[in-house]
């Protein structure tokens, strides 16, 4: 059962304990998720709709029919949920309508990440009632999981920041979310839970275009063991990093897949993380206990 709490306002390579494949490394039961211990969700990233021309490899239109194809995959393999990393749309805030009735078909619990493009489309507050979601950054749990969205899209107070945020078309976890997601983690620590991450801008490793406050956001991460995993999108191309024991995912955007796709289901057991690529999205296999595979 799923709890949501808001606030309101080919080839494999071993990479410090992490698998990475071109392919699916497990191909984890489809079933699995009827084990209470095992919880699978689906993931997307950057899909950026809108009507108008592709512009260089962003093909905007195409992302349609890939949003189609990604919730139908979904729909067969028996998820807990799903989970869109954000920038559903690239502008107009018609697109999100048309986006909606696309992913009115998920037969799961969808929840969304603010992106960058999303909160420029329209104002966050509309085009969070838009997607009937009513907070900025929220938690949920699911199985023996707690899963924390946050958004990095807020404004920063100092100059010097404001200017680092435009530039990576970025933002923060302001002060009132820090609280917050202390909090958070001290309740779901309390509730020995492990944590998954979910953000837009990315976190770690560094791309040019990560969060703002990112150190400070790694820097609390690196004191919370209860922390397995952070997904992220922004950085299309996709990434990976390793801060101690923990993988970071910079899953790639769906509207620069090309005539592919880019989605992933993931699979989270007690000992490991199951990451099963989709398209041009990586595959990788991690321990949960900071152990290598």
């Amino acid at each position: 059962m799923i709890r949501i709490s808001h606030f309101i306002s080919g080839g494999i390579i071993l990479i410090s304990g992490f698998i990475l494949s071109a392919t699916a490394v497990e191909s984890p039961d489809r079933n699995c998720s009827m084990n209470k211990d095992i919880v699978r969700f689906g993931i997307f990233a950057d899909a950026q709709y809108a009507d108008i021309p592709d512009k260089g490899k962003r093909q905007y239109r195409e992302s349609l029919w890939k949003i189609d194809s990604c919730i139908a995959e979904f729909n067969e393999s028996d998820l807990d949920f799903a989970v869109n990393l954000g920038d559903l749309v690239d502008r107009c805030p018609e697109s999100l309508d048309t986006v909606n009735a696309h992913l009115s078909k998920a037969g799961m619990p969808l929840y969304h990440v603010l992106g960058n493009h999303d909160v420029s489309t329209m104002p966050p507050a509309m085009f969070l009632k838009k997607l009937r979601q009513k907070d900025r950054y929220y938690s949920f749990t699911a199985g023996n999981w707690g899963f924390i969205v946050l958004d990095t899209n807020e404004k920063p107070r100092g100059k010097a920041d404001r200017e680092l945020a435009r530039k990576r078309y970025s933002g923060v976890a302001g002060p009132r979310q820090m609280r917050w997601l202390e909090k958070t983690l001290d309740n779901l620590e309390k509730s020995g839970l492990n944590v998954i991450i979910f953000s837009h801008q990315p976190i770690f490793p560094s791309t040019g275009i990560n969060a703002v406050n990112d150190i400070q956001l790694l820097e609390l991460f690196r004191s919370r063991p209860c922390i397995k995993a952070v997904f992220a999108g922004h950085h299309h191309r996709g990434g990976f990093g390793h801060d101690g024991s923990v993988p970071y995912i910079i899953h790639t955007g769906m509207v620069e897949s090309g005539d592919d796709n880019s989605y992933s289901i993931v699979t989270l057991a007690d000992d490991r993380i199951i990451i099963e690529g989709f398209g041009t999205a990586m595959s990788a296999t991690a321990a949960t206990n900071g152990e290598r595979e």
